[in-house]
């Protein structure tokens, strides 16, 4: 609820008009990207690394790496901040519950979120 009370503001002045093309990006770029990006980040780049430094290290250093690396894209110093954030927080909640799946669902969720709010352009 505190994600979606984030970007509500920004979701509620959009204008997205609900195609068949809107909702099919919506749709398949949340669940390919938040799952791609879990397993690399999480899956392979946390797990990893927290057999060569420790579950502390890892959190903190994947995070950040995961965060960062979305300059890449376009994406603003202050927005790769957040996006640490999430990173660190992702990978928090992967190390605490011992499984991908929370940060793959809440990964997913943030998509939608960011693209309703025109965070994540839609190309169309």
């Amino acid at each position: 609820m505190i994600n979606f009370a984030s970007f509500a503001y920004s979701i509620f002045l959009a204008e997205n008009s609900l195609t068949r093309d809107f909702i099919i990006f919506l749709i398949g770029f949340s669940i390919i990207n938040g799952m791609m990006e879990e397993l690399l980040w999480r899956g392979i780049i946390l797990s990893r690394m927290s057999e060569l430094s420790g579950e502390k290290t890892a959190v903190l250093f994947s995070g950040l790496a995961f965060g960062f690396s979305h300059i890449m894209l376009g994406y603003s110093f202050i927005s790769c901040l957040l996006f640490a954030f999430g990173g660190v927080f992702y990978a928090a909640i992967t190390v605490k519950s011992r499984s991908i799946f929370p940060a793959v669902i809440w990964h997913i969720a943030m998509n939608v979120f960011m693209i309703l709010s025109g965070f994540i352009p839609f190309p169309g």
